[in-house]
């Protein structure tokens, strides 16, 4: 299990420094093209590869697909949203602003202020709810 945080970890602190040489030729939305279309290939391979050799999992999958609610499915579009736009912005930092170990930080700790954020808000809806005699479910 420690090679793999090892591994994690190495590969984590080299990315800014590639994307920086990276950047110097394509600008942010470039690259998140480029980096889409290559994750979309591999993505692809993978789902062809499990299509041909483990249809019982593939139709398992499909199945489970099929029994998504609108709710759970505009969910999925948001968080896939939500993190492109991420992305971008990540893209952004390091493009500009060359100094990784700030951008690491930043992102670390907006991480766990946004955390924060919303277990409060979802602990203020917890207390709301639980005083309150209205049957929203």
């Amino acid at each position: 299990m420690y090679q793999y945080i090892l591994g994690a970890s190495l590969f984590k602190s080299a990315v800014p420094y590639m994307r920086k040489h990276v950047l110097n030729t394509l600008d942010s939305h470039d690259l998140l093209y480029l980096d889409a279309f290559i994750f979309f290939i591999i993505v692809f391979c993978v789902f062809c590869y499990r299509c041909i050799f483990d249809r019982t999992h593939m139709m398992n999958t499909l199945t489970n697909y099929k029994q998504l609610s609108y709710y759970q499915m505009f969910c999925v579009v948001a968080i896939s949203f939500i993190s492109v736009l991420v992305v971008y912005m990540v893209l952004q930092m390091d493009k500009f602003y060359n100094t990784p170990l700030i951008n690491y930080i930043s992102r670390v700790s907006l991480t766990s202020i946004c955390a924060i954020i919303i277990g409060i808000l979802v602990t203020i809806a917890g207390i709301y709810l639980m005083t309150t005699n209205s049957n929203l479910f």
